[in-house]
C-alpha cells in the first residue's frame, strides 16, 4: 500500500484546541502533567507508583479474562511481563461494539501498538505493553448493535438490555448467514467473526476473540473493566463519589476555567456512577438521604449501599468521567491515546485525579486514517486529482470544475467593459441631475446580475453534458467522507475487501507515527 500524510492545513480531524495542545501552549499547562512528548513520558514514568499487590491482582484477573481462549507467545510474555515493577501500560479504550464497529477502534488499538514498540526501542530500561481497555459495561445497545460495509447499516435487532458485553450471542447463526449472502465478497472474514461471536457466551468474549486474532501476535492485552477483583481496588473512590459527589464538585470547577478555551464535552452528575446487575444498568441518584436507581424501585438507605459496595463492588460502574480514574488505579499506565473528542473530555479530569492523588495520563492524540480502494484511486488519477485536495470533500467537484473550465473566468473581461460602461454613463447622467446616478447603478447592478444568471446557466449546461463525471467526483465525495463524517468513524472494515483484516491491521501499525499527527490516507495498488 502507498501511505500519504496530509499538510496539517488539510489535516481534518485536528480541532484548534487540540493543535494548541499538541504545539505545547503553555495556557493549556493547567489541564494536564506532563505533554505528549518523549520527554513527557519519560517524566510519567518516575511519577506512576504501582504496588507489586496491585499488579498481581491485574495479572491475575486477566488469567482468569483470558480463560478459554489461546494466547499467542507475545500476549503470555507481556502478560507475565505486568508483574514487573518496570513495566507500564499504554492504553487505549473503547466499547466492544458489534463485529468492532467502525475502523477506528482498531486504528486506536494500532496507534498503542506502534507506540508501545516505539517506546521499548528508545526507553530499554522498561518495558511498555499495549492494552486495549473493553468497556463491555456500556448499555447504549443504539450505539452498539450495528456496523457499516461502506454505506449498508447492518444492525443486531435484540431484545436484550443492560451492558452490552453481556449480551448472548444466541441466534447470530441466521444473522451472520444472512450478511454472507449479501457481501459474498466477505463471507470468509464473516465466518471468522461469526465463529468467534457463536463459540462465545457473550459479546465481550466474542469481542475479545476477534480483537486477539487480529493483534494477539502483537502483544496487545485486553482487559474487561467489568470486574469484581479490580474494583476492590476502586471502592474508595466510589465511596467518597456516593457520599461526597466528588467527581461533580471538581470536574465542574475545572468545567468553568477549561471553557474559556473550549466546549467541556461531558456535563457531569451530582453522582456518576450506574448500579450495574444482569440486563440491568442504570444511574444512582440521591433522593434526599436515600439512594434510588434511575428506572427502577430500586432504593438504599446509605447503609445498604455501603453494604453493598463492600460485598459487591461490581455492581458499580463508573461512567464517561469516573471511567478514567478507575482505569488508571488498576493498571501501571503512562499514556492514554484516544480521538480528538475523547482526548478533550479527559482535561475535564484533571483536578478530579489531583483530589485522588494519582498521576494523570499522557494523553496522546491517536493517528487518523482514510483508505482508498483501487476504484477510487482510478477516478483520482483519471481526472487528475492530487491527494491533498481531497479534503475538504465539498471542493473536489469546485477543484474539478475549476481546473477544467473556464468559469471562474466567465465573462470576466465583458464584465469589465460594462462596468466601464456604466461609469461613463455616469458621467453623462450627473451632468443632467445628479439623481440619476442612482438609477445608473441600479441598471449597472441588473446587469452585473444577468451575467451571473448566464454563468449558471452555461454551468449547468456544462454539469449535464459531464453528468458521468460528476457522479464519479460524487463517488470519491461519499467514500472519503461518508454523510460528512470521517470515513474511519463509519466504515467497518469489512467495508475493505482488496486486503485482508489482518493485512490491514498490519498496514495500519506500520504506516502509524505516534508523534506525527497528520491525516493519513492509504492506497490499495491498482
Amino acid at each position: 500500500m502507498k501511505s500519504f500524510r496530509l499538510s496539517k492545513d488539510n489535516t481534518p480531524h485536528l480541532t484548534s484546541f487540540i493543535h494548541r495542545y499538541l504545539n505545547g501552549d503553555p495556557v493549556l499547562s493547567s489541564f494536564y502533567n506532563n505533554s505528549p512528548t518523549l520527554e513527557g513520558i519519560k517524566k510519567q514514568i518516575q511519577e506512576k507508583k504501582f504496588s507489586d499487590h496491585n499488579r498481581d491482582v491485574l495479572h491475575k484477573t486477566l488469567l482468569v479474562q483470558y480463560s478459554g481462549i489461546t494466547l499467542p507467545e507475545p500476549v503470555k510474555i507481556n502478560l507475565n511481563l505486568l508483574l514487573d515493577k518496570n513495566t507500564f501500560t499504554i492504553t487505549t479504550g473503547h466499547q466492544p461494539n458489534f463485529c468492532t464497529g467502525p475502523l477506528y477502534v482498531l486504528i486506536k488499538i494500532a496507534y498503542i501498538i506502534k507506540l508501545s514498540k516505539l517506546l521499548n526501542e528508545k526507553l530499554t530500561d522498561f518495558h511498555f505493553v499495549p492494552v486495549y481497555w473493553m468497556n463491555s459495561e456500556d448499555h447504549d445497545k443504539e450505539e452498539l448493535n450495528h456496523f457499516y460495509i461502506e454505506n449498508k447499516k447492518i444492525s443486531w435487532d435484540t431484545d436484550q438490555v443492560g451492558p452490552f458485553g453481556e449480551f448472548n450471542t444466541e441466534g447470530l447463526k441466521t444473522f451472520f448467514e444472512n450478511i454472507s449472502e449479501t457481501f459474498p465478497a466477505q463471507a470468509n472474514n464473516i465466518k471468522w467473526v461469526s465463529d468467534f461471536y457463536l463459540s462465545s457466551k457473550n459479546v465481550a468474549e466474542g469481542m475479545r476473540k476477534i480483537i486477539n486474532y487480529l493483534f494477539g501476535e502483537d502483544g496487545l492485552i485486553i482487559i474487561d473493566g467489568n470486574s469484581k477483583e479490580l474494583k476492590k481496588n476502586f471502592e474508595n473512590p466510589i465511596l467518597e463519589e456516593l457520599e461526597n459527589s466528588v467527581t461533580y464538585k471538581h470536574v465542574l470547577a475545572q468545567n468553568k476555567i477549561l471553557s474559556e478555551f473550549v466546549e467541556p464535552p461531558v456535563n457531569p452528575r451530582e453522582i456518576n456512577l450506574f448500579l450495574n446487575d444482569t440486563n440491568f444498568r442504570e444511574r444512582i441518584v440521591l433522593n434526599g438521604e436515600e439512594f434510588h436507581v434511575f428506572n427502577s424501585k430500586i432504593k438504599f438507605t446509605h447503609d445498604e449501599i455501603k453494604k453493598v459496595l463492600i460485598n459487591n463492588p461490581e455492581k458499580f460502574s463508573p461512567n464517561v468521567l469516573l471511567r478514567p480514574l478507575y482505569q488508571e488505579m488498576v493498571l501501571p499506565n503512562i499514556v492514554f491515546a484516544g480521538g480528538v473528542n475523547e482526548i478533550t473530555y479527559w482535561f475535564q479530569l484533571k483536578n478530579l485525579f489531583n483530589h485522588f492523588n494519582i498521576p494523570f495520563p499522557v494523553l496522546m492524540v491517536r493517528n487518523s486514517f482514510t483508505l482508498m480502494n483501487s476504484k477510487i484511486n482510478g477516478y483520482l488519477e483519471k481526472h487528475e486529482i492530487p491527494i491533498e485536495k481531497i479534503f475538504p470533500t465539498t471542493e473536489i467537484k469546485n477543484y474539478f470544475i475549476e481546473k477544467n473550465t473556464s468559469f471562474q473566468h466567465f465573462l470576466e473581461d465583458e464584465k469589465k467593459d460594462l462596468i466601464l460602461i456604466y461609469e461613463r454613463i455616469r458621467n453623462v447622467m450627473i451632468k443632467y441631475d445628479k439623481n440619476l446616478v442612482r438609477t445608473v447603478e441600479g441598471e449597472k447592478l441588473k446587469t452585473l446580475d444577468s451575467l451571473v444568471h448566464f454563468e449558471k446557466k452555461a454551468r449547468k449546461v456544462w454539469e449535464n453534458h459531464n453528468q458521468s463525471v460528476l457522479i464519479e467526483l460524487d463517488e470519491i465525495a461519499n467514500w472519503i467522507y461518508p454523510e460528512k463524517i470521517l470515513q474511519e468513524r463509519k466504515f467497518n472494515f469489512l467495508s475493505h475487501t482488496e486486503i485482508t483484516p489482518l493485512e490491514l491491521c498490519k498496514e495500519l501499525i506500520k504506516n502509524t507515527e505516534p508523534f506525527d499527527y497528520r491525516h493519513i490516507v492509504l492506497e490499495f495498488e491498482n
